[in-house]
């Protein structure tokens, strides 16, 4: 799939995300921005936290179906190459872009 239609998936789960950060510990994730496209793209940004310097948190969600989670629940996976010669996600990790990553499985038949 191309970046922005796996961009525009993503982007309707950010307001389930970032409702899920505002529920951790000490309230660090209350105040939070959908990052621009474009600094998705270069900065490994997909959610920005206002407060705290505004830090950047990265997401990586794994589509519903397709047996993903029944086989993939336990694995982390992080793309290394795409064949539109793209940044992937790890690359812009080892340049230490991006503060915090959020990491999850959609379940089938959950709604953004």
């Amino acid at each position: 799939m191309s970046f922005d239609s796996n961009f525009r998936w993503q982007m309707q789960y950010v307001p389930k995300v970032t409702a899920i950060l505002g529920e951790l510990p000490n309230r660090l994730f209350t105040q939070t921005r959908v990052a621009p496209r474009e600094r998705d793209i270069k900065y490994n940004t997909d959610v920005m936290i206002l407060p705290y310097g505004g830090k950047d948190v990265a997401l990586r969600l794994r589509r519903p179906g397709k047996g993903y989670f029944a086989r993939y629940g336990l694995q982390f996976t992080i793309r290394s190459k795409l064949d539109s010669g793209a940044e992937t996600e790890l690359a812009k990790l080892r340049r230490g872009l991006g503060d915090w990553f959020f990491y999850g499985h959609i379940e089938e038949g959950w709604e953004p």
